[in-house]
């Protein structure tokens, strides 16, 4: 605050107030003051310049010395209290001046026009650096708040680019090779597996950079999606979608069911004689619930577990809303929010 380029202007406004103020309750009559107009108000101009250039000078000196140092210390209460030297030098300083030199010869009580003026220096300081204060902490504020908007924009792209990366290199290695198997079989199917290959493609690609896609369109994408897990283990995994008709008008993440299922294969044995059994529902909380029978891994795969994470974090930042894990011995499931277009936090919001 004490750098403000319009800081002379504040000082002569803030020395012509305090002088009308004192001079309305009578204060140089009160104290037997024989002091004119004329060095009433350049005491007053003269008490706030000091102290205010003497705060800008010192605020840079701790700055560059003290605070520079030692970061831990509090810059607002410190600077407050080493500026009272400042306060008592400009109070001392203005008095001699205007004693020796403005009202030279004129009968006064010294100590108390000494009291007064160092007295009213205190009392700028103090009204000063309270300002210095709101200002400070509310540019501190203003800082947390863009730093606080900059990084969840950063997190949010850096999830949602964990997430792809996550997902799609395994889905594309694994399915290659279902692919290859079915046309060195020469199988009439592997037409077909191609056509739902590409339809999952063109829907991840598609919708990349929307932030949420109608429930109706993921439905329509996860379909080919679980014709190619089907291909690849048979018998051994069975997804039932129970999804009520029509579908309703409401929002899901992208690509969030395809995460979901593959945390569930990434997770479960899947054999002939343990088969998985995957459901999907609406239950009544107004939540898309992805369910499986519990047959975890003997060797848990290498995860860190931000899949779930990830969606529930992107959740958080649109709506404020949160996914639920409930994990029993026979079974696991995560319900995530069905989301409609005023449970968004943002009115920029890009849809599929």
């Amino acid at each position: 605050m004490f750098n403000n380029p319009y800081r002379y202007l504040f000082v002569v406004c803030l020395g012509l107030y305090s002088w009308i103020n004192t001079s309305f309750v009578q204060t140089f009559e009160y104290y037997g003051i024989q002091a004119n107009r004329f060095s009433q108000v350049l005491g007053f101009l003269l008490v706030c310049l000091l102290v205010w250039e003497g705060n800008r000078f010192l605020e840079v000196l701790l700055k560059k010395y003290v605070f520079k140092k030692y970061p831990k210390l509090y810059p607002v209460p410190v600077f407050f209290a080493i500026s009272h030297l400042i306060a008592l030098t400009s109070g001392i300083v203005v008095y001699f001046f205007i004693t020796n030199w403005v009202l030279h010869g004129v009968e006064h009580n010294r100590m108390i026009a000494l009291k007064l003026t160092v007295l009213f220096s205190f009392r700028i300081n103090l009204f000063l650096h309270c300002i210095n204060a709101i200002v400070y902490y509310l540019n501190r504020f203003q800082q947390k708040q863009v730093e606080a908007e900059e990084l969840r924009r950063i997190n949010t792209q850096a999830e949602l680019q964990a997430i792809r990366n996550q997902v799609n290199p395994h889905f594309l290695f694994n399915n290659l090779n279902v692919l290859s198997t079915l046309i060195m079989q020469k199988n009439h199917d592997a037409n077909q597996f191609i056509e739902a290959f590409s339809s999952v493609y063109r829907y991840i690609l598609k919708n990349r950079d929307n932030e949420a896609v109608l429930l109706k369109t993921e439905l329509e994408f996860i379909e080919p999606y679980i014709y190619l897990l089907k291909t690849r283990f048979g018998n051994a995994l069975d997804v039932v979608l129970e999804i009520p008709s029509p579908v309703p008008d409401v929002y899901i993440l992208p690509a969030a069911l395809q995460l979901l299922l593959e945390n569930v294969i990434k997770h479960n044995i899947i054999s002939t004689a343990l088969p998985l059994h995957v459901k999907l529902f609406i239950n009544g909380e107004g939540c898309l619930v992805v369910e499986n029978n519990l047959q975890e891994k003997p060797i848990k795969p290498d995860s860190t577990e931000f899949g779930l994470y990830n969606i529930n974090q992107r959740y958080r930042l649109l709506s404020g809303k949160e996914i639920k894990i409930d994990k029993t011995e026979l079974h696991f499931s995560v319900a995530i929010p069905l989301l409609k277009v005023n449970d968004f936090k943002t009115n920029e919001l890009r849809t599929g």
